[in-house]
């Protein structure tokens, strides 16, 4: 028998494009719901609270990051942080104080400039531009 259609790609790409196979998550849809992110978020401001300083690890940040795949999730997980305080709990109190703002201001106030390279490069392992 003739397939007419043979050669043409169908609209949803064919093949193993979806859950099946090998393939990458999608770039453009979130595989994290809004109630993932909220928690995420929340989590990473508790961890970056300086309270106590010693639990702010990279690989803590990673544990409650750990869901996300790619880069719809993370900008999902940066719309949902929004803009929130960090607490210094009167650790370097004099010098910095608290600090208010987005996700990647709150890692890059938090975190030396090694931690943040090393979730910069935990991230780009995923194929995620943070913006880091």
């Amino acid at each position: 028998s003739h397939d007419s259609r043979r050669g043409v790609i169908p609209a949803n790409g064919g093949g193993n494009s979806g859950s099946g196979g090998n393939q990458p998550a999608p770039q453009n849809s979130a595989k994290i719901s809004q109630s993932q992110a909220s928690t995420m978020a929340q989590g990473l401001q508790n961890l970056m609270n300086d309270c106590p300083y010693s639990t702010d690890s990279v690989a803590e940040f990673k544990k409650i990051a750990g869901a996300i795949t790619n880069q719809a999730d993370w900008n999902l997980l940066k719309t949902t942080y929004g803009s929130r305080t960090i607490d210094s709990c009167g650790f370097n109190l004099t010098q910095w104080g608290d600090y208010t703002g987005d996700l990647i201001g709150s890692i890059v106030w938090d975190y030396s400039s090694s931690e943040v390279s090393e979730i910069r490069n935990w991230l780009n392992s995923k194929g995620i531009n943070s913006g880091l």
